[in-house]
């Protein structure tokens, strides 16, 4: 017994270990020692479908380890992360009264699920943490913004899924955009993508609604499905650098206007804008004189956009009888020179 609750610890010469805590609610203070035994770990699942509101440490920096599903499912509230290094797997996921988290800089990486489906209302990702794992920060139905500092160099698969996301900044110092890493945050409008990150990932941003995307220089792949579905989408800005646009890439964007290709683009794949001119009247241009992989249908039902291509580079769109040779679905008045 300790401080009205029941423990199980695991001794270690002077270390202790706090296996489990059972039969508390509300606050919860987890001692500096027990029985002269520093207390430096919480155990996988010490709380987990636990009561408990609040937790404080009164030895924080003794702490070296959080375990996997340490507060799954639990009531808490609120937490300042001690100096761990790890946020281990399902940590606090399912909590969904957490509203409030301080992460300290000494993590360096945050783990699979480790706050999926918590109540959060806003988070910052500190400058050590160099990875946020895969659906990390999914299914938060309160996450408005989280503040990712320069130092993280990947977003993993599915991180922010489904989270209630409006704005996004991404540190150049991220080189990869991974799988679903925003995929439905339906409440998403903004998202700066900085240089220096190289692939946005399948469906990374699909289904959210984002108004205008920059793609930088640095980014050599839009991956398929990556912006699908984004029915808000306007304006797309394609920097030169950008070599490859995935299968439906752009997928049903239908309210996306002008879009400029530059010649730094050496592929386009299927249905990579299928239905974006569709019912909206718009303009694509191709800035590439040859050496283009294309892929026959890749403006599927797009019957209101106006293509133009280099006066230089007619001969690779139009045949020698003056037809379209290379777009399914568009007219051949359709194809401009410039």
């Amino acid at each position: 017994m300790y401080n009205n609750y029941r423990y199980f610890v695991v001794f270690n010469t002077i270390y202790t270990t706090i296996v489990t805590i059972f039969g508390y609610s509300g606050k919860v203070i987890i001692p500096a020692e027990i029985n002269g035994h520093k207390v430096t770990k919480i155990c996988d699942g010490a709380f987990r479908d636990s009561q408990i509101s609040l937790i404080e440490f009164e030895a924080p920096d003794n702490i070296e380890s959080i375990g996997m599903g340490a507060f799954y499912n639990c009531s808490l509230e609120k937490i300042d992360i001690p100096n761990v290094k790890y946020i281990f797997t399902n940590t606090f996921e399912n909590c969904i009264n957490l509203s409030e988290v301080s992460i300290p800089k000494s993590v360096i990486k945050i783990n699979k699920f480790a706050f999926k489906n918590c109540g959060l209302i806003n988070i910052v990702i500190p400058e050590g943490i160099e990875r946020i794992d895969n659906y990390a920060f999914s299914s938060c139905p309160y996450l408005k913004s989280v503040t990712i500092s320069e130092g993280v160099k990947e977003i993993g698969w599915a991180a922010f899924e489904k989270a209630t996301l409006e704005t996004v900044n991404i540190p150049s110092s991220v080189k990869r955009i991974e799988t679903y890493a925003f995929n439905e945050c339906r409440e998403l409008k903004n998202v700066t993508i900085l240089e220096g990150v190289n692939e946005i990932g399948y469906s990374a941003f699909a289904a959210t609604a984002l108004e205008t995307v920059y793609i930088p220089s640095s980014v050599k792949s839009i991956e398929e499905y990556a912006f699908c579905e984004c029915r808000e989408l306007k304006d797309v800005t394609i920097s030169e650098g950008v070599e490859h646009i995935g299968m439906l890439a752009f997928n049903n964007c239908q309210n996306i206007g002008d879009v400029q290709i530059p010649a730094s683009v050496k592929k386009i794949e299927a249905y990579a804008f299928n239905k974006c001119w569709f019912t909206k009247i718009g303009t694509f241009t191709f800035n590439r004189k040859s050496d283009f992989e294309y892929d026959y249908y890749m403006f599927l039902n797009c019957n209101n956009v106006t293509i133009y291509v280099l006066e230089s580079a007619k001969n690779n769109y139009i045949d020698n009888d003056g037809n379209n040779s290379i777009f399914y679905d568009i007219k051949t008045e359709r194809i401009k020179t410039f």
